[in-house]
């Protein structure tokens, strides 16, 4: 299989739902393989702050990222309107890098828009 770049995004991972997290770990052999990982938003159901605990029931989720970072695989996280409380604290943590609200970045040499619509 090529290398290629993954997107995720609205999984709103939370306790009440441990199937979405069980499904995204069962993705960890292809996330591994990937040439990036894009998580658009909303990864989490809410997000109160870094300063909060991480409720346990998402702790392997986030585990996952620091896998994924620590084997080299670069993961970028935007935030929606379920997470943006997530910080740089959160980030330096698990690995991962944050995007701003909206960007353009090159993939593949082609301009790509990313942004988390979402409706006040």
């Amino acid at each position: 299989m090529a290398q290629e770049t993954l997107f995720l995004a609205d999984l709103h991972l939370r306790e009440q739902a441990p199937q979405v997290t069980r499904r995204l770990l069962a993705l960890e052999p292809r996330l591994c393989k990937a040439q990036g990982i894009y998580i658009l938003g909303d990864l989490v159901e809410v997000w109160i702050g870094d300063d909060a605990p991480i409720d346990p029931d998402l702790l392997p989720a986030f585990a996952l990222l620091r896998r994924l970072t620590d084997t080299g695989v670069p993961v970028f996280f935007q935030h929606g309107n379920r997470d943006f409380l997530i910080g740089q604290h959160l980030a330096r943590r698990f690995g991962f890098r944050l995007l701003p609200e909206e960007v353009v970045i090159i993939l593949y040499d082609r301009p790509v828009a990313l942004a988390h619509v979402y409706q006040l």
